[in-house]
């Protein structure tokens, strides 16, 4: 990995001893984190780095945090908003570094906050409360937005509800500044969709479902006038299928990172995180053993 430094920002609620965020010197030779301090927010819950890589965003409780990163990767707050809402549960961040999106898995809404070019947090500029019931008695019974995440094209926005088995589409329309339904990913009733994620070349879509465990792959189109997405693929997240106990195996978070712990030959691979040990994935998925509760985002710090 040569002289490369990276350092690891660890978001957890904040009960008991906990202050927030845990910044980690990472040693990626040995494997090893090294806790260097903490950063109070209130229930960090989910964290975003911006597309330059000068700011760190954070959930605290009923709002929003932002942080600038110096050359060492420490963190300093610059300010908060409230988001005029529940908790969210997931951020993402535009490819212009316009807009923060807010995911609120308890109340069912995307927010859209405007972000300047100095990094602080604006107005909110548009809320949308999803709609409809779903099929799951208690938990999967109304809308739960659980993920947001733009396409690489950064014209649609997708809201991955798990409440309502659907990831809808919106755009973005950036003189009004909000958001515009053009189409909705039916999934099948109760697969329970968690989090959406594209492919370095903006080509592939992959999808994560929870109750269902698995992974469905869609080809993304997004040169017309609506955004057009094909399933190509559905794979299991089980080791052993038509597993009795899948239920307690729920897959709660993906990502497409370069395999440098188990491949010598770097090629990439969808990384899979499972709430529960009990069914690891083949050798070519690689399983994070990370509490499902605390999100963990790791940048490099130096070239």
């Amino acid at each position: 990995m040569g002289n490369k430094k990276y350092v690891a920002y660890v978001g957890t609620y904040t009960h008991g001893s906990s202050k927030g965020i845990h910044v980690y010197d990472v040693d990626v030779e040995k494997g090893t984190f090294t806790e260097r301090n903490e950063v109070k927010v209130r229930n960090a819950s989910h964290t975003a780095v911006s597309k330059n890589g000068k700011y760190l965003y954070s959930i605290e409780d009923e709002g929003v945090a932002v942080f600038t990163r110096d050359e060492n990767g420490d963190l300093s707050r610059i300010n908060s908003v409230n988001i005029d809402g529940m908790r969210g549960c997931f951020l993402a961040t535009d490819v212009d570094g316009r807009y923060l999106y807010v995911a609120g898995y308890h109340d069912g809404k995307v927010t859209v906050v405007h972000t300047h070019k100095d990094g602080s947090l604006g107005r909110i500029m548009d809320g949308v409360f999803h709609k409809g019931l779903g099929s799951v008695a208690e938990r999967n019974f109304r809308p739960h937005v659980n993920c947001v995440r733009p396409t690489p094209d950064n014209k649609y926005l997708c809201a991955v509800d798990n409440g309502i088995d659907q990831v809808k589409i919106y755009r973005i329309n950036k003189r009004r500044h909000k958001l515009e339904l053009v189409d909705i990913l039916r999934c099948p009733r109760e697969s329970g969709p968690r989090i959406i994620r594209f492919s370095a070349d903006g080509k592939y879509a992959y999808l994560l479902f929870e109750l269902s465990n698995e992974i469905k792959v869609y080809s993304y189109n997004g040169e017309g006038n609506t955004p057009e997405f094909e399933l190509l693929q559905s794979i299991t997240t089980l080791t052993k299928e038509n597993d009795k106990d899948a239920i307690h195996n729920a897959a709660s978070g993906l990502a497409l990172a370069l395999c440098i712990f188990l491949l010598s030959d770097r090629s990439r691979h969808i990384h899979d995180q499972k709430r529960y040990p009990d069914s690891d994935l083949a050798c070519h998925r690689f399983l994070h053993l990370l509490p499902w509760w605390n999100s963990i985002r790791t940048c490099k710090i130096s070239p």
